[in-house]
């Protein structure tokens, strides 16, 4: 269950206290990354959180300053939540937010309280328990607070696999286990451009939209590795999420792999139903509103209706259709190239 409260003086008054409290620490590292239209100094409080989360996105390019920063800090043992309110004990999501700040605890979902204070541009993830941080996570972090970074803008982290094709994309939505990572991946050695395998930014509005890389990573199932020798030096780790070995990928020095925001072309809802070629249907807009939705609201909730707004605009803005790529993926890539021109 998630607690949803706007205003909470207190929580707001720590919170604020909380984040301005942690930006005069001593930080071990820093790092400048980019994330879409922002560029990020991220802080860690030691190397080990460097060594967790750092990979998992691209170096700033250009050397102008952050227009956010964010503080990754690792609670010392017995530390309380420094919110009010708050508890390591209390298993469920606790959110509490307003237009200027943002605040979640993500219970047993992962040991992580992000803190996002948008009037001074700066955020803090607080982990309670390095060793319980998910794969999922290290490949993935920070989403919530990415997520709320961008709310007062066009942009929108949707869960989404994307490729490109010079400066025109093509976002795959849909359920796990549909082909979107595969999808994503086996586009490199086609001629494409590979934007994200699982989550990436997507610029909303309706007379320019556009997908963005929101991570520099990716997963592969243990049946996908010999599909794809050559990012076999891109490979950080082996991790298990539920009971099921994965690959990490970090792309990030893989200069070829790199490029900046797209705009997108078609939007496809990628499913399975036994076709033996790729095939091209129409989707009902309403259904993939919802599943994608879903997916925000549990992954990063808060902000519900300007998120439904963002999303919704985005439906209107590009072509959508299901998608179901057929047995053979070269197939697949073949139909996605002929759809593009």
């Amino acid at each position: 269950m998630i607690e949803a409260k706007r205003g909470g003086a207190i929580v707001e008054a720590a919170a604020s206290d909380f984040v301005r409290a942690t930006a005069t620490r001593p930080f071990a590292a820093s790092r400048i990354v980019e994330v879409g239209p922002l560029t990020i100094a991220i802080h860690f409080a030691d190397r080990d959180l460097e060594a967790l989360f750092a990979d998992a996105f691209y170096p700033a390019r250009a050397a102008s300053g952050a227009s956010w920063s964010l503080f990754v800090l690792a609670a010392a043992e017995g530390e309380p939540l420094p919110l009010p309110g708050f508890s390591q004990d209390e298993p469920d999501m606790r959110l509490v937010e307003s237009a200027e700040r943002y605040c979640l605890w993500m219970g047993r979902h992962s040991p992580s309280l992000y803190v996002v204070d948008r009037p001074s541009r700066r955020a803090v993830c607080w982990v309670t328990e390095k060793s319980a941080v998910k794969a999922w996570e290290r490949s993935r972090p920070f989403l919530p607070a990415l997520q709320a970074m961008f709310d007062d803008s066009p942009w929108l982290a949707v869960h989404a696999a994307a490729l490109a094709l010079a400066d025109r994309a093509i976002l795959f939505a849909g359920p796990g286990g549909a082909g979107k990572t595969t999808l994503s991946l086996a586009g490199l050695s086609a001629g494409w451009r590979f934007i994200g395998d699982d989550y990436v930014l997507v610029d909303t509005r309706e007379d320019a939209p556009a997908v963005a890389p929101l991570f520099a990573t990716a997963r592969l199932r243990d049946d996908m590795v010999a599909r794809f020798p050559n990012l076999a030096r891109a490979r950080t780790a082996i991790s298990h999420d539920f009971d099921e070995r994965r690959h990490e990928l970090s792309l990030r020095g893989i200069p070829e792999l790199r490029g900046g925001a797209a705009r997108l072309e078609r939007l496809l809802f990628v499913e399975r139903s036994g076709h033996l070629a790729p095939d091209f249907a129409p989707i009902r807009r309403s259904k993939v509103l919802a599943a994608m939705a879903a997916n925000i609201f549990i992954a990063t909730p808060g902000a519900r209706e300007p998120r439904l707004r963002k999303l919704s605009r985005l439906l209107t803005a590009a072509p959508v259709a299901r998608f179901d790529p057929g047995p053979r993926i070269e197939d697949a890539l073949a139909a996605l190239m002929a759809d593009l021109r």
